[in-house]
């Protein structure tokens, strides 16, 4: 069973629903987890400070990048590496379930999910590549190659498609 965010979903409704109420332009937006309204400026000032400061972070990057490969040690024993993976491919579970849930029930949502899910797979494949012993690296690049990398691509499709 699906749920909806459609209160006349299931009922017979004595109106007919406007099919373009969601496109209209709002001037005010409620926020869920704040007892104010946002203005369209605000939402708009927030996005030029949150886009300053992204920018920044960008810049940034490429000094840090070339500094930790200076300075990390080539070899290093990690202390939680199962709880690690187990909690990443968890994500990934959820993630891909969500995923799954949403385009079941022809949900729009489903487009964000399917980067989110998308981006997982990359980071898996990376990482699971990336860290592979001599002996395992066959098994992760096949795996990748085969498995990882082609539902990644088919998830940014669908994302594509639908955005």
């Amino acid at each position: 069973m699906c749920i909806t965010d459609d209160p006349s979903h299931g009922t017979a409704s004595p109106r007919p629903r406007d099919p373009h109420a969601r496109s209209r332009p709002r001037s005010d937006v409620h926020h869920p987890w704040f007892n104010h309204r946002l203005t369209i400026e605000a939402i708009r000032s927030h996005r030029r400070i949150v886009g300053g400061f992204l920018g920044i972070a960008a810049l940034c990057l490429p000094p840090w990048i070339i500094y930790l490969h200076m300075t990390l040690p080539h070899h290093y024993t990690a202390t939680h590496w199962p709880r690690t993976w187990m909690v990443f491919d968890s994500a990934l579970v959820l993630s891909l379930s969500r995923t799954a849930y949403l385009s079941i029930c022809g949900r729009s949502t489903r487009t964000r999910w399917s980067t989110i899910s998308a981006t997982l797979l990359l980071c898996d494949a990376w990482f699971d590549v990336s860290t592979a012993t001599a002996a395992d690296l066959l098994v992760s690049v096949l795996m990748a190659l085969l498995l990882e990398l082609p539902l990644a691509a088919l998830l940014y499709a669908i994302s594509a498609a639908q955005g």
